[in-house]
């Protein structure tokens, strides 16, 4: 069930007077809300639901065995089962195509004959990325000892399959989640307004933004092999924006809905084009993502380098987010997308200090040209990130680069959009979100509403019900 469907405007008014209504009974919500959770996954395809609870189920009593052992062999034991299971099942669904093709390529190369069997017909379940590193993560943390192991069943289901959140994160920590499940909520109206502008700033990005640049961005990576530099350049810069609005957007609205219910979820996003490093870059772009993998990957990879000094932690980010650029897709494309962004990670760990000189020295020279080499070297990365194939990828960049620019073949006036933005974002970037205006003037306030509602019920795009880019991870 997408956000953008009329479906879902049904489904969620229904799902909040329910809800509220049994605003006394706090297991009775939770039993609403996770027979709210499975329809809106089952939506999609009711067949994964056995899945998602399978996973649930595992994860629950392998974190219950661990609680009630105190044999460090047994607990690290049921640890690495629980990995393996949620992994299994990850690398199954997402990678067992890509890792036979590759097998076969290597079969072919070797012996000149490719070997017998084709490619498997495996349908990727929706979500299965973020879910089983949320429920991954709560085992984790279990075997740390950072968390107690819950006994609540309903409870647990609930935190693993918490629509606002589930296909496409924040991927939730169940120190911060699954306690406000187990608490009392109680309907409060910042609650709600908060909410509605989250939601509203989520759809605003999303249908009057990305749906707007993603013809254009689409054009341009089908018909890369004919155009000139100008356009290539042009549509690289335009999905930068698409994904941004795309991804982000999900994460307001899903943040937006959550408060609706009396949740507090993680923020995702933070303003990241005005980072002046790729190390702020990450800690304000998928925020969800990148400390959960500082925390489960990285931090324990630089403890077994600790004795390389800053080499080791350069290792250590390499590895981490060559790994990450593979949790995002069975491509080469997103390998080689994480490994340049572990290199530069690696590259600032090592110069941090001289990069804090050079900081002081030119001041706010520094700032801005790091902010426009933070920028651009995430406009070429991404651009990998889009291709379907590292030939693509090298087409458009090369292109881009040693291309034409005396005409573009796209509408100019669809640049107006992510310049429009980038303008807004600078004047907010120290507020929680783009649609934070609650201090503001109340005619100023209101015509920022106005103008996002115009914008987004204006958009032809609102009736196309175009999926969100991660759904696909």
């Amino acid at each position: 069930m997408l956000f953008t469907s009329y479906v879902f405007f049904l489904f969620l008014p229904l799902v909040l007077a329910g809800y509220w209504a049994l605003k006394p009974y706090r297991r009775a919500q939770n039993g609403l809300l996770l027979v709210a959770s499975y329809i809106f996954y089952g939506w999609w395809d009711w067949r994964f639901l056995f899945l998602i609870a399978g996973s649930s189920v595992v994860d629950f009593l392998l974190a219950r065995q661990m609680g009630r052992s105190e044999s460090e062999g047994r607990r690290t034991l049921l640890m690495w089962l629980s990995a393996l299971v949620n992994l299994g099942v990850l690398g199954y669904f997402k990678y067992a195509n890509f890792f036979l093709e590759n097998l076969a390529v290597l079969i072919e190369g070797l012996t000149g004959q490719g070997p017998a069997w084709g490619a498997w017909s495996i349908i990727l379940p929706l979500g299965i990325s973020f879910y089983t590193f949320q429920t991954l993560g709560y085992t984790i943390d279990v075997y740390r000892r950072e968390v107690k192991p819950t006994r609540n069943f309903l409870e647990y289901l609930t935190f693993v399959s918490f629509f606002p959140q589930l296909v496409a994160g924040p991927i939730e920590r169940a120190r911060n989640l699954l306690p406000q499940f187990l608490a009392e909520r109680r309907w409060k109206q910042q609650d709600w307004l908060e909410g509605g502008r989250l939601i509203l700033w989520g759809f605003f990005k999303k249908v009057a933004i990305a749906d707007a640049l993603a013809p254009s961005v689409n054009y341009v990576f089908a018909n890369h092999e004919t155009l000139n530099g100008a356009t290539l350049a042009t549509g690289a810069l335009l999905f930068t924006f698409q994904m941004y609005c795309d991804f982000s957007g999900y994460s307001d609205i899903a943040i937006g809905v959550a408060r609706l219910l009396g949740f507090r979820l993680m923020k995702n996003f933070d303003f990241p084009f005005y980072s002046t490093s790729m190390s702020a870059f990450w800690r304000r772009w998928h925020i969800s993502l990148s400390t959960w993998i500082l925390d489960y990957l990285y931090t324990p990879l630089s403890i077994k380098f600790r004795y390389g000094g800053l080499w080791g932690l350069a290792l250590a980010l390499l590895i981490s987010f060559a790994l990450s650029g593979l949790w995002h897709g069975a491509a080469w494309t997103f390998v080689v997308w994480g490994a340049l962004h572990g290199m530069v990670l690696a590259y600032e760990a090592l110069t941090k200090k001289r990069r804090k000189r050079w900081a002081k020295k030119t001041g706010y020279w520094y700032t801005w040209a790091s902010r426009i080499l933070v920028f651009f070297f995430w406009v070429g990365t991404l651009t990998i990130f889009r291709a379907e194939h590292m030939g693509q990828a090298f087409s458009v960049l090369s292109g881009a680069l040693l291309g034409s620019w005396s005409s573009l073949a796209i509408n100019p006036s669809v640049l107006l959009l992510p310049v429009g933005l980038l303008v807004y974002e600078y004047f907010q970037r120290n507020r929680a979100h783009g649609l934070d205006v609650a201090g503001y003037h109340y005619t100023l306030r209101w015509s920022l509403y106005a103008f996002a509602l115009i914008m987004i019920f204006s958009s032809q795009n609102l009736n196309n019900q175009n999926e969100f880019i991660y759904f696909q991870f």
